[in-house]
C-alpha cells in the first residue's frame, strides 16, 4: 500500500522536504514529497504503516507540524524518493 501524508503547520520554507529526503534515503523509503499552494506539504510513501509512523515522528522532532492527515491507497511503486 502507498500512504499519502499531508502535513500542516510551519512546513514550507524551513527545509522539511530536504530533511525528509535525507531520512527517506537513509531508511530506503521510496516516494515523493512536494509543497502545496495552500501551505501544506504532501508526501507519498510506498512503505509499511510502522515505517510511515517513524517518518512522521522524525519530522515532528524538527518541524512545527500541527496536523497530520494520512490516506492509504492502492500501491504505487517508486524507484527513489524525490522532491517534486
Amino acid at each position: 500500500m502507498a500512504i499519502f501524508i499531508n502535513l500542516h503547520g510551519q512546513v514550507q520554507g524551513v527545509g522539511l522536504r530536504h530533511q525528509a529526503r535525507l531520512y527517506a534515503k537513509e531508511h530506503d523509503l521510496k516516494g515523493w514529497i512536494k509543497n502545496r499552494s495552500d501551505g501544506r506539504v504532501t508526501c507519498c510513501l510506498d512503505c509499511h504503516e510502522d515505517q510511515a509512523a517513524r517518518f512522521v515522528d522524525y519530522l515532528k522532532n524538527y518541524f512545527k507540524i500541527e496536523k497530520v492527515e494520512r490516506d492509504w491507497r492502492a500501491s504505487e511503486k517508486f524507484d527513489d524518493f524525490e522532491i517534486i
